[in-house]
């Protein structure tokens, strides 16, 4: 089993007001297992529950999440930069096709997906 990515400090925000995580439980309706599986980031709650368990403990939102640094890869713009080079070269980013009913469908480009993945790979 992989270890959870912390991506809620649901526990910390439990453990700086001194309130136990049962009463959290009560409060959201959930069994105790769900908080517990919220506070150790095996499972996360749903935006509406991360709405109310800010409301009840008095915070804004954001202080249950648990925030993140930039990584600097760039994927983004490399992917983009990729797909404008593309069209730059009159290359369509869609094509058609069909489906296995003869119905058309359009995909994007095969060539365009395979210049895409081995970018990210590269990454």
């Amino acid at each position: 089993m992989s270890k959870a990515i912390k991506l809620n400090r649901i526990k910390g925000a439990l453990v700086d007001k001194g309130i136990p995580s049962f009463l959290l439980a009560i409060y959201m309706g959930v069994h105790e297992t769900t908080v517990s599986d919220w506070c150790t980031n095996r499972n996360q709650p749903s935006p509406k529950d991360f709405k109310k368990i800010a409301d009840f403990l008095d915070l804004n939102i954001r202080e249950l999440i648990v925030p993140t640094q930039p990584t600097g890869n760039k994927i983004a713009e490399s992917m983009l930069a990729e797909v404008e080079k593309f069209q730059h070269q009159g290359l369509s980013l869609y094509v058609q096709t069909e489906t296995k009913t003869k119905k058309p469908k359009k995909i994007v480009n095969p060539e365009l997906l395979k210049r895409l993945k081995d970018l990210i790979i590269e990454k």
